[in-house]
């Protein structure tokens, strides 16, 4: 059975998290340009920094949105092997989604995609590795747990 902590030490889980630190730290550039524009004499470059604050705040709340669905579905997990079969498409700033061919508990075959979390020099390290990976029919992606050491 998957629990908690499974979930938050996989793959999938802790790029996200990363990927919401760097969000904001680079959220400090418009929260910095708006307390140098107010005292600026052109009041419509206020508007810059704010679609920019909006922007960034949009990519995080939606990252964050995803870790909290998988942690709110952990009893539906299942744990399961698998591997990436191939590379989905490419996505803006360079990061892919990968499909993972695993067999779910009633030997089912699947094929599921993951999130956006890897850059295509990243995936060397896990191709053609057998992978755990958690399925849930609740989650329509497949969460990358680690990757299985032989």
């Amino acid at each position: 059975m998957v629990n908690e902590r499974d979930i938050k030490k996989s793959i999938t889980y802790t790029t996200l998290k990363k990927f919401n630190y760097v969000y904001a730290v680079i959220l400090i550039i418009p929260i910095a340009m708006l307390f140098t524009i107010t005292g600026s004499d052109e009041p419509t470059l206020i508007f810059v920094p704010i679609i920019f604050f909006t922007f960034l705040g949009g990519l995080m709340i939606n990252r964050a949105m995803e870790m909290k669905t998988m942690l709110k579905l952990t009893k539906t997990f299942e744990e399961c092997v698998g591997r990436i079969v191939s590379v989905s498409y490419g996505y803006s700033r360079g990061y892919t989604k990968v499909v993972i061919a695993f067999k779910d508990f009633m030997n089912e075959d699947h094929r599921l995609t993951s999130h956006n979390l890897f850059m295509i020099h990243e995936l060397a390290k896990y191709m053609e590795k057998d992978l755990i990976v958690y399925y849930s029919k609740e989650y329509p992606k497949v969460v990358i747990g680690s990757i299985i050491k032989d």
